[in-house]
């Protein structure tokens, strides 16, 4: 799928392939050393070598859904089905977490990678954790329409920052998540072109 931003830059939103690892660990290696990004190298402080990486994506053990902009990674959403009890017994729930290069953030573009991700699952209920220090990501999740559903203090360690940290849990039905992005999307002035919805 292809998307223009108001400004007129195009972007790709398209699944990740095995050959993709190496521009994706590039992505992360701008993202590892930004102090706004929450992902989870960015508490562990290490990043997958690309092999192992390209591993994960052919084995399908990870979907990755990526914005590409001349040739680059600028953003991505990683979908896990089942996240917490595997496929067999959460086949219902998606679990995202997601990323964008610091010059596409307040385009709108990440409602647009969301959006792309969400519509190629079949789930009932989408959840994410989020910092408790990340006001942006939680007003994404809000305008989305999620719901937090947990404070969960002291949850995880941050072994860069050497301290615990607060997550929220935010969950919300994936159809109201989806139809949410879409008019977010409209709202920002980005044209979506050949999408479709499972």
């Amino acid at each position: 799928m292809f998307i223009n931003l108001k400004d007129g830059r195009i972007i790709e939103l398209r699944e990740a392939n095995p050959k993709d690892s190496e521009k994706i660990i590039a992505f992360w290696s701008k993202l590892i050393n930004d102090f706004t990004s929450y992902r989870l190298f960015n508490y562990t402080g290490k990043l997958s070598k690309p092999d192992v990486l390209e591993n994960r994506i052919k084995n399908k053990e990870i979907n990755i859904d990526l914005a590409i902009s001349d040739n680059y990674v600028v953003g991505d959403v990683i979908v896990t089905i089942g996240p917490k009890f595997g496929i067999m017994l959460q086949p219902h729930i998606a679990e995202i977490a997601y990323g964008l290069s610091e010059e596409f953030r307040g385009t709108g573009l990440i409602y647009a990678q969301i959006f792309s991700a969400v519509s190629k699952i079949d789930v009932k209920y989408i959840m994410a954790y989020v910092d408790l220090e990340n006001i942006r990501s939680i007003k994404i999740l809000e305008n989305l329409k999620c719901e937090k559903k947990a404070e969960l203090p002291e949850f995880i360690y941050d072994n860069v920052k050497k301290q615990l940290k607060t997550l929220l849990l935010y969950m919300c039905n994936k159809d109201l998540l989806f139809s949410e992005a879409q008019k977010k999307i409209k709202q920002v002035g980005i044209n979506i072109k050949d999408y479709h919805i499972i």
